[in-house]
């Protein structure tokens, strides 16, 4: 026998040991009941109260306005066509005088009885008594009622003030139309709302809705639990729906046309997402118009503001029209989509955005050449919209490279308390003495470089953006690449695979897709594909912080108020002493070339490598490395600590070779076991400035 404790409810809050057998059932008391019972009503949680649409000041306000809007709207319609109405009452009153007139004939002289001539002789006599009998009974009846009438209105019209003799002539008017009116016309004719105003919906509708859908585990309304009611809201309707067990809330986003249908709304207005508490928490919402054609509140950017880059902005408003953020410091993007519907627009508000803090350094290449981004001329550090130009944009690619590796140097110096996670922080970006300010770099059709006819130009450019969308966020380096041509050449994997905010407006095929929003977003509900060509221009799925969502772009900001909002940009760069290159008519066509990191880029990822190889690698990468042989790059690395010696180099399906050559970590101090003092300082530099 165990023995199990349990305090004992004697009054005296005791702890009593109390022997029971194991297959005695621990009974608990009735105030232990009561103090385990969770503190909820039945169904879970509480529901939310006052509603959200009173709490929210801005909320309430569209409420009022909105209901202001429909009574003045229809008001307004009444009165327009108050005499056309006045006038379908009044026929229909006739009618109806018409019909009471000829009930009381027919009840006064019965004709409603039977025909007498198809009686029998005694039966007609006796018929013919008795029909006499009620026809002068319901003459008196009628007689008496015509003269009780007569003698109200007479005391009505003598006695009573005018208004009552007007509403009763009214009520009497209307009680006649009533009875006139036909059952398939109203008494009055309707109010024409506004095109794209619906009728309320109500919780079967959207029941039916869902079950019309085809899932198979989805096709009795009772299974279909509405979490709240119906909630109407500034832009339309929000319902928050638990699915029957075992369908999601993705099946429901993949059926969206059908779902459409089945509420009898545009499908511009239907937005059915994933829920916060399970896969099968469905959260639908109803917009009054297309997301397309709903105005947009005002962009808080657009007049005045600031920005700070390592803080969350307003970039997009969702399908009921309220703000969403997006943090841009510490991100890398890809922006895809067909010609025309908006990705380039992006790029430009996304300049705009960051350049509204003074700290950041921009580098636009926007090598469609058409000039939707020639608003960042008033403040880029660099700026170019000629795709020819693509020896100079492989000078600025190595200039940031080697920045990123400087900026990596900088990090690794400072002390633990002043960084703590290894990465920029806003307060190390505006210490200018660290040269840690932000850098954005976009690229519009990017698809130019990574596709270029050169092999050994697209490699190094993809082999640098790369590198810098994996490593460069830490240091301060964003970089956003678009293009409307989205496959695996154009953007690719190695660079949209490491990218952190994703954008994907309208595309064509699932593979498209999933290149933008990653392997397995065309699956999981997130179809860029739905989008309209015409409808849907700036809307897009944005892929960030959290599943994705989808979003539009700041739609006032056309080429005009671009301007506005880029000098106010440069006006703060000037103010605060930022305003560079490009901004300020410096030209970036020469490139200083420091060998070392032209040594450590030719590497990649060997450990060790001959001299000659080096050599005959620089001078497949520049025009000024051409003649150099091995001879002359050990000439030109002479005095380097520890000495050239020779090395051994091992090749995949070939024997190991030894010849002078160098090792990595004599170069790079990242591998040096010493301390950071940069191994390379003794060595004498090639610094020629070569004209690319």
């Amino acid at each position: 026998m165990t023995t199990n404790q349990f305090p004992c409810d004697d009054g005296t809050g005791g702890d009593t040991a109390v022997p029971r057998t194991p297959e005695e059932p621990v009974i608990p008391t009735q105030r232990e009941a009561l103090d385990n019972q969770p503190a909820t009503f039945k169904g879970g949680e509480h529901k939310p109260f006052p509603p959200p649409w009173i709490r929210d000041r801005a909320e309430f306000a569209s409420q009022v306005r909105d209901v202001g809007k429909r009574a003045a709207l229809t008001i307004s319609w009444h009165l327009w066509h108050a005499p056309e109405n006045l006038i379908r009452v009044l026929g229909f009153a006739l009618r109806g005088l018409g019909l009471v007139i000829a009930g009381l004939a027919k009840w006064v002289f019965d004709l409603d009885g039977g025909r007498l001539q198809e009686l029998s002789h005694e039966e007609y006599f006796k018929e013919k008594k008795l029909r006499d009998e009620r026809r002068t009974k319901r003459g008196k009846i009628a007689a008496w009622g015509l003269g009780g009438f007569l003698v109200v209105v007479a005391m009505v019209r003598l006695e009573a003030p005018t208004w009552v003799s007007w509403l009763l002539i009214v009520a009497a008017v209307i009680t006649l139309a009533l009875i006139g009116r036909p059952q398939d016309k109203p008494l009055i004719m309707p109010a024409t709302m506004p095109p794209g105003e619906d009728t309320p919906l109500t919780a079967d509708v959207v029941r039916e809705a869902l079950c019309s859908l085809g899932i198979a585990k989805m096709t009795k309304p009772e299974d279909i639990q509405l979490l709240y009611p119906v909630r109407p809201t500034r832009a339309g309707y929000v319902i928050d729906i638990t699915l029957p067990r075992g369908v999601t809330a993705t099946e429901v986003m993949t059926r969206r046309e059908k779902l459409s249908s089945g509420l009898q709304r545009g499908i511009g207005t239907v937005w059915p997402s994933v829920g916060d508490r399970h896969e099968g928490h469905l959260v639908l919402f109803i917009s009054h118009v297309d997301m397309g054609r709903a105005k947009q509140k005002p962009w808080p950017l657009l007049k005045d503001g600031s920005v700070n880059v390592f803080k969350p902005v307003p970039m997009f408003t969702d399908q009921r029209g309220e703000w969403v953020e997006l943090t841009i410091a510490t991100t890398s993007g890809v922006v895809g989509a067909v010609p025309r519907m908006g990705k380039t627009y992006f790029l430009r508000e996304l300049a705009l955005v960051a350049a509204l803090d003074p700290r950041t350094e921009e580098y636009i290449f926007e090598l469609k050449g058409t000039g939707d981004l020639s608003c960042t001329k008033k403040f880029a550090h660099y700026y170019s919209d000629e795709e020819e130009d693509i020896a100079d944009h492989l000078v600025v690619m190595r200039h940031l490279h080697r920045e990123r590796r400087r900026r990596a140097k900088v990090i690794r110096s400072l002390p633990d308390e002043q960084c703590p996670r290894s990465e920029v922080t806003d307060e190390l970006a505006s210490r200018r003495e660290l040269g840690l300010h932000p850098i954005l770099v976009e690229v519009d059709e990017c698809q130019v470089w990574f596709e270029h006819p050169v092999k050994d130009i697209r490699d190094e450019l993809i082999r640098i953006v790369e590198d810098l969308v994996r490593r460069g966020p830490a240091v301060g380096i964003m970089v956003y690449l678009a293009t409307q041509k989205v496959d695996v050449k154009s953007i690719p994997s190695g660079i949209s695979a490491n990218a952190s905010v994703r954008v994907c407006f309208k595309v064509n095929d699932a593979t498209s897709n999933n290149q933008i929003l990653g392997p397995g977003s065309y699956a999981n509900g997130l179809q860029a594909t739905m989008f309209d060509f015409v409808r849907d221009k700036g809307i897009a799925y944005l892929k960030a912080d959290g599943p994705g969502q989808i979003v539009r772009t700041v739609f006032a900001l056309d080429k005009v108020e671009s301007d506005k909002v880029a000098l106010r940009a440069r006006a703060a760069r000037e103010r605060a002493g930022r305003l560079t290159g490009f901004a300020v008519g410096e030209e970036i066509t020469k490139e200083e070339v420091n060998l070392v990191d032209e040594i450590l880029e030719v590497f990649g990822s060997a450990s060790t490598m001959h001299l000659g190889d080096i050599a005959r690698a620089l001078a497949a990468r520049r025009q000024c490395y051409a003649g150099l042989d091995a001879k002359g790059l050990g000439a030109l690395l002479r005095g380097l600590t520890p000495p050239i010696e020779p090395v051994t180099v091992y090749v995949a399906d070939a024997e190991p070779r030894s010849a002078k050559g160098l090792k990595r970590a004599q170069l790079d101090p990242a591998l040096s076991s010493g301390d950071d003092a940069d191994p390379s300082a003794n060595i004498r530099r090639l610094r020629p400035t070569v004209d690319l």
